[in-house]
């Protein structure tokens, strides 16, 4: 509770008062690290739970690896995955596939991250997987990669239904200019009946939650915050 709500140093506090630890526990705290962008941290509390003799799980592994994502711990992920089923006896799910991908795409290792998806097959054939990875290919402007994964998603039974991919697509077509095939995604999506979600931002004005979009001018109190 402590971790999801950012208070960190309480949820420390708590864990290292608790009489009974258990994988639960820990699983918890690691994830809270890692979300707070505490990835040594993280990878410490997770070694620190074989020498004491509490074995992790497959979540805790998820947790733990999403942690390297969040901290760029790359190597020390890596590590941590070859290591799953040989020393821990845990086999990947695709959780753990999808923490790779992310993982690699992230530091911009894209080409890594889709010859890894490649690699497992109709195992990998997840929109969670090529999902995180069709984003990193935008952020790291791999356009032609990004295509080559937007249309593998979209060859996926229910992944053709996100709305999100399709405005990936869509945005990797503008950011090269492509504008006829940006028409192209957006003419295929009325004809799906997808509709890009209108974005919104939620602030805190004098104790009360505010949510508007993008040139809102609806709420009164919130003009005065724009025009400042």
């Amino acid at each position: 509770m402590y971790s999801k709500s950012g208070a960190i140093v309480h949820a420390e506090r708590v864990f290292l008062k608790s009489a009974e630890k258990n994988s639960v526990t820990y699983t918890n705290m690691i994830l809270g690290y890692g979300q707070h962008g505490m990835g040594e941290k993280a990878i410490r509390l997770f070694h620190s739970m074989r020498e004491l003799g509490i074995n992790p799980d497959a979540i805790t592994f998820v947790a733990v690896l999403s942690a390297c994502s969040y901290s760029g711990l790359i190597n020390e992920g890596l590590e941590i995955f070859e290591r799953m089923e040989s020393e821990y006896g845990i086999k990947p799910s695709t959780e753990h596939y999808a923490c790779i991908v992310d993982m690699l795409g992230r530091v911009g290792r894209v080409v890594e991250a889709y010859d890894f998806a490649q690699k497992l097959g109709k195992e990998g054939n997840v929109s969670g997987i090529w999902g995180s990875l069709i984003a990193a290919c935008k952020i790291h402007r791999n356009f032609e990669l990004g295509k080559v994964v937007a249309n593998k998603l979209l060859e996926m039974e229910g992944a053709d239904r996100i709305t999100g991919y399709h405005v990936l697509l869509s945005n990797i077509h503008a950011e090269e200019g492509n504008w006829e095939h940006v028409k192209n995604v957006r003419e295929e999506m009325l004809e799906r009946g997808l509709m890009k979600e209108v974005g919104c931002s939620w602030i805190d004005i004098s104790g009360y939650a505010n949510c508007f979009v993008s040139r809102d001018k609806s709420i009164p109190c919130v003009l005065r915050y724009i025009n400042c």
